[in-house]
């Protein structure tokens, strides 16, 4: 039964005074429950330790039992992928989300109605393929990039793990925020702690390569509010493009070596020699 189970919301967080109350609110604001969100704060040096503490002792004195929010404090940065990888590791739900501290749930029933499909379907993990972009909400825009402008390309990668797998080695569409695994898929596929940025880029790659089931959800309706600001690791391009080029080297390393269909196999190693050229 989808009432029985449990569902944990991952929070990596660092110098995020501004924006982490908007985000805990959001889950807290989710139709779903039983729900835990686990922040980690990773050696935040600003008010972010304050806010949290705030923000417990608000959620401690709510009579929902069905919610509950715990912190994971961190002595040294260690980054958002190695954030990730402990918070995921201490999650006791049967499904386990990522949330960026900065970013928002907008739909209430975004957990609820992903993780019905989760279970109805058998997937290993989900996400929505629309959400919203922007500095505030009122001004963001409503985004659905695809995976390849090549007619039916899309819609293949979505059906097929290896052919997601060689279109994620050109574009990312998948707003990672949106993400949900299961709780066994998480435990065998799990967040790379030696990256300090693009982790998510490179978990899809593994969750592909692994021939996990994904499933993307199709709504009118955003989901998920992905908001834009001067402070965002994406915005490090240097430190984005050295993380995203060292996981796919080595996925394609993987692949090349491994037992991969032949086609595949042709097609990431003229994607490989490319890429090994640039470097």
């Amino acid at each position: 039964m989808i009432q029985d189970t449990h569902v944990s919301v991952v929070i990596p967080a660092y110098n995020a005074e501004d924006h982490i109350a908007d985000a805990i609110r959001s889950v807290y604001e989710q139709s779903y429950r039983p729900l835990e969100v686990i922040v980690v704060n990773d050696a935040s040096v600003d008010h972010t330790v304050e806010v949290l503490d705030a923000i417990c002792e608000h959620y401690d004195a709510d009579p929902d039992p069905l919610f509950s929010v715990r912190v994971i404090s961190l002595e040294k940065n260690v980054g958002p992928c190695k954030a990730l990888y402990l918070g995921f590791n201490q999650a006791r739900g049967n499904y386990v989300c990522f949330l960026a501290a900065d970013d928002m749930y907008i739909a209430r029933g975004k957990i609820v109605y992903q993780a019905y499909l989760m279970e109805s379907t058998g997937s290993d993990w989900s996400y929505y393929t629309t959400s919203l972009k922007g500095r505030t909400l009122k001004t963001a825009t409503i985004k659905k990039p695809a995976f390849s402008w090549i007619p039916g390309m899309d819609s293949l990668a979505k059906r097929n793990p290896y052919w997601m797998f060689v279109c994620l080695l050109s574009r990312n569409p998948i707003n990672s925020g949106t993400l949900m695994l299961s709780r066994a898929c998480a435990k065998e596929i799990q967040w790379n702690p030696f990256l300090r940025a693009d982790c998510d880029g490179d978990l899809l790659l593994r969750l592909c390569m692994a021939g996990k089931k994904g499933l993307a959800i199709e709504t009118q309706a955003p989901q998920y509010f992905y908001r834009v600001h001067p402070g965002q690791v994406s915005n490090q391009k240097e430190l984005m493009k050295t993380s995203s080029s060292m996981a796919r080297i080595a996925a394609m390393k993987t692949v090349l070596k491994g037992n991969y269909p032949l086609w595949m196999k042709l097609l990431v190693d003229r994607k490989y020699r490319k890429s090994v050229a640039e470097k």
